[in-house]
């Protein structure tokens, strides 16, 4: 009798690679930072040094620099890693949240990993955000440890995530206060939702610049002029981004209505308002997405799953949900 679950794993893999394979050698117009990252990668080949990027990240490349993997696979190699990650969050929220039905708990994350691949948000993981990517979800991933309450390990994983991207250092701090302690959910869940709320105001009415600039005065840390003058000779439209507000508060209010009726889920809104923080902080500046594309990236995973709590039947054809998503990808880099 053929074992369904085996074949199910063989499939997946071959999904992975093949996907890493179509994302690795893409041509450079794929991605507006594809060309900058093939020239780190051939200037670590050809100095035979680390230096100049988030030292995790600079660990990460620099072993298959040394041994001459070309620009291509190493751009390879980068999207599997992502995948993995990326599935090992789903596979760890879906044993937590899905303890009942274990018997089809596998499609059930294929499901949502697959559905996840729609997404044009992790597209961009792939092509342009690579370091951001490889560390919000390593991020997300420390906090999955959290559920199941190995601190050790989601310690560690968020110190990581920082070595991939220095971004991380916005959240990560926050992170460790509301997690790292012994403060009780529903308690972590109003005061989050209080200080967003709050936050949010201070946003709304422009008011968060001039906080960033008195704090950069009385503590002589640069953060004001730092985000102020990143890009400021681009078009891109900088102030406070009311589109951005609006889409944030779209997708993060069905997951903060859910938790309200299911204490799992508390954890889950807590860790959305506090990967807000930083955009309601520093959003006024240029190119802000880069400052909630974070929270657009948990939100979703979190959506999927609700969604697939909500209509268990998806997970009945998670096969059509893979191809689809390979089609998708395909097109998107080669057409």
């Amino acid at each position: 009798m053929i074992n369904k679950v085996r074949l199910s794993k063989y499939f997946f893999l071959i999904v992975l690679l093949f996907l890493s394979g179509v994302l690795g050698y893409r041509s450079i117009e794929v991605g507006i930072d594809t060309i900058n990252y093939m020239g780190i990668f051939l200037s670590r080949e050809s100095c035979n040094c680390i230096g100049g990027l988030e030292p995790g990240f600079e660990f990460f490349i620099y072993p298959m620099a040394l041994l001459g993997f070309s620009s291509e696979a190493i751009f390879t190699v980068i999207s599997l890693f992502i995948f993995i990650i990326t599935f090992l969050i789903i596979h760890k929220l879906v044993e937590y949240y899905f303890l009942d039905i274990k018997t089809r708990s596998f499609k059930i994350k294929l499901t949502v990993f697959f559905i996840f691949l729609f997404l044009p948000f992790y597209f961009q993981i792939h092509v342009n955000a690579i370091r951001q990517g490889m560390s919000l979800l390593i991020l997300l991933l420390a906090f999955t440890y959290v559920l199941n309450k190995n601190y050790s390990a989601s310690f560690w994983l968020a110190l990581i995530s920082i070595g991939f991207h220095y971004s991380a250092v916005l959240i990560v701090p926050f992170y460790l206060v509301f997690f790292h302690s012994k403060i009780e959910a529903n308690k972590k869940f109003l005061i989050s939702m209080f200080v967003f709320l709050c936050l949010v105001v201070v946003y709304a009415t422009g008011f968060s610049e001039y906080i960033i600039k008195s704090f950069s005065f009385f503590t002589g840390l640069p953060i004001w002029s730092a985000v102020s003058q990143y890009a400021h000779e681009s078009s891109y439209k900088a102030g406070v981004r009311y589109d951005f507000l609006a889409f944030t508060f779209l997708v993060i209010a069905p997951v903060a209505f859910f938790a309200i009726k299911k204490e799992s889920f508390k954890d889950l809104s807590v860790f959305l308002f506090l990967s807000t923080f930083p955009f309601l902080l520093l959003g006024w500046g240029a190119y802000s997405n880069r400052y909630i594309f974070n929270t657009w990236i948990y939100a979703f995973i979190f959506l999927i799953l609700l969604l697939v709590i909500r209509l268990p039947k998806l997970s009945k054809v998670p096969y059509f949900f893979g191809v689809l998503s390979v089609m998708i990808i395909f097109y998107k880099v080669y057409f």
